[in-house]
């Protein structure tokens, strides 16, 4: 029976996990995978976490990966006009010219490729 491990402890990345130290002991006690979210973190962070990272698996003789979390589109309606209330089943209009208040029936989205992107009609789910 194998003795390899079926489950994966993953870490995401922060202020609180910026030493080295603090990199260490986290493998040291079974961090298997570094996330790093790329929508909370510039160039030279990164590159200083991979680098800690590289530098603990050669001196520990460990394999702990590096997950680079990607963002994606950040689709984003604009101002919508205090109080307006949107209840399951409403019909929106989303407009991508010129952005304005939005109401209960036609908002601005500032993804210029959104019409292309759905259909007329189709179910959007937001979170």
């Amino acid at each position: 029976m194998s003795q390899r491990k079926k489950t994966k402890i993953v870490a995401t990345l922060g202020p609180a996990s910026d030493s080295i130290e603090v990199l260490e002991q986290m493998i040291l006690n079974g961090v298997d995978v570094f996330r790093i979210n790329f929508s909370h973190a510039d160039y030279g962070d990164v590159e200083k976490r991979v680098k800690n990272i590289r530098d603990l698996n050669k001196k520990l003789n460990t394999h702990t990966s590096i997950l680079g979390d990607l963002q994606g589109p950040k689709l984003r309606v604009g101002i919508v006009a205090e109080g307006t209330r949107v209840a399951p089943g409403d019909v929106i209009t989303f407009s991508t010219e010129a952005p304005f208040e939005g109401n209960k029936e036609k908002v601005y989205m500032n993804y210029k490729n959104f019409p292309r992107d759905v259909k007329k009609g189709e179910q959007i789910i937001s979170r």
